[in-house]
């Protein structure tokens, strides 16, 4: 059902933003300690207990969340290297919902794809230094927690911000931001404003959950406020010293605050969606999950995709990327039913290498230059969705755990095409690939062959 009520968070960084400073700000809202540190109940078997204590902040009585040894005398790694595998490893060990794991998968795949970026390697090769670190990952966790347990859609950030100079860090002494968050700032559009502070302020850590939950970046006109809380960080930079949020809930009216941020229950279709999909998720051994979703054009495959991958983090790959190139397309092939994707590359170069667990790289198919261009690394989150035309042909079907076919019907998909794509790209598809699909969909048994169907006309 469509949801009449959305609940968001605000989230004021103007004092810089850390773990433990997000984490606190979230368990203040929530207040129900408990919940957090049960998730957290197996750091013990590392050695390390979580817990919150109340502290005073300049002006502010705050929440501080902390993770320490249990031994007081118990040495602190003089260095820490753990890769994304490790990461994901120590968080599945938390008691979490399928959402709140989602959310904390997403937070290090952003954090893996920054620090790629910065040392010009794969993803999955990386080695985390601090960010790496038990109590680094607890805070993740615990911000997770959070969000989950209070039903919150998004948030609210007008800028981060972070001080001037050095920090002195595993790799040496930097200038901040840091590697890192540049390249988090730049990947996610964040903005960034410059404080009166000395050093780092602004930790990868406290830019990749910012990065993650980021749905907007002003206040929408008509909200009411259902709570405030404030999360203290440690270190002395001169600032207030914590990090303030609110927690909010949008009229009615409000609820689409843009385009590229609509609420996953704005669409009533995604309601079961998702329902199926967690309960895939729910009821599968630990294991990747691959989901498909074909379906007629302008029937919403890659809306759906992409409102799943903004709110959990899944991965998505999209079928676009798999074009043929200029060679393939010989009329042979395009009388084959789904003959104009390249459906091989896309078995042997993602969907097998998922099944098998191994790091998956792909180049996408360039459009403008009709060639193969840039590396696409697939993040390792537990649920992978494939969504495009063709991608439940018959020679990928048996690699999927869910088939999903979208339909639409006639009227409804070309006013959508032509209100996307102009009234004179309208008649390609009517005289073009449309047909296509439709030959491809009845001779392959597209939509007979599918787990779920949904019928998203007149629901946008």
């Amino acid at each position: 059902m469509t949801s009449t009520s959305k609940k968001m968070l605000v989230l004021d960084c103007s004092a810089g933003l850390s773990g433990d400073m997000a984490a606190g700000a979230v368990a203040d809202l929530l207040n129900d300690d408990d919940a957090v540190l049960e998730a957290l109940s197996f750091l013990k078997t590392h050695g390390y207990q979580a817990g919150f204590e109340t502290v005073r902040k300049q002006d502010r009585t705050c929440r501080h969340f902390y993770v320490r040894p249990i031994d007081p005398d118990m040495k602190k790694p003089s260095h820490v290297h753990r890769t994304l595998q490790d990461v994901t490893a120590i968080i599945a060990e938390a008691s979490l919902t399928t959402s709140a794991r989602a959310l904390a998968y997403h937070v290090y795949d952003i954090i893996a794809q920054a620090e790629a970026i910065a040392h010009d390697m794969p993803a999955e090769e990386v080695h985390f230094h601090e960010v790496a670190s038990l109590p680094s990952i607890a805070d993740v966790i615990a911000f997770s927690v959070c969000y989950d347990r209070l039903g919150i859609g998004g948030a609210v950030i007008d800028s981060l911000y972070e001080g001037r100079g050095t920090v002195q860090c595993d790799h040496g002494e930097l200038e901040v931001p840091v590697p890192a968050v540049r390249n988090i700032l730049s990947a996610n559009q964040l903005p960034l404003n410059r404080a009166d502070a000395s050093g780092e302020i602004l930790t990868p850590t406290g830019a990749a959950i910012a990065a993650a939950v980021r749905t907007a970046e002003s206040l929408p006109d008509d909200y009411r406020v259902l709570a405030e809380g404030y999360g203290a960080g440690m270190r002395d930079t001169g600032l207030r010293g914590y990090a303030s949020a609110q927690l909010i809930e949008l009229a009615e009216r409000n609820q689409r605050m843009n385009n590229d941020t609509v609420p996953v229950q704005e669409y009533a279709y995604m309601e079961t969606l998702k329902a199926h999909l967690m309960h895939l998720l729910e009821t599968t051994p630990k294991r990747l999950i691959i989901a498909a979703i074909d379906g007629r054009c302008a029937s919403g495959k890659t809306t759906a995709a992409n409102l799943l991958q903004k709110q959990y983090g899944w991965t998505v790959v999209h079928a676009d990327d798999f074009f043929l190139r200029p060679e393939q397309r010989t009329p042979e092939r395009y009388a084959e039913p789904g003959g104009n994707l390249d459906r091989e590359r896309l078995k042997e170069e993602v969907l097998i290498p998922l099944r098998e667990g191994k790091a998956v790289n792909y180049r996408r198919f360039d459009c403008s230059k009709m060639e193969l261009g840039e590396t696409v690394a697939v993040p390792m989150t537990d649920l992978v969705i494939v969504e495009g035309s063709y991608s439940l042909h018959p020679e990928l079907r048996e690699l999927y755990d869910l088939k999903i076919f979208f339909d639409v019907s006639a009227d409804e998909q070309l006013r959508r095409i032509a209100a996307r794509s102009g009234r004179e790209k309208l008649q390609a598809f009517i005289d073009r690939w449309i047909p296509l699909e439709e030959k491809y969909f009845s001779s392959c048994s597209v939509s007979e062959t599918a787990d779920l169907h949904i019928n998203t006309s007149m629901q946008e």
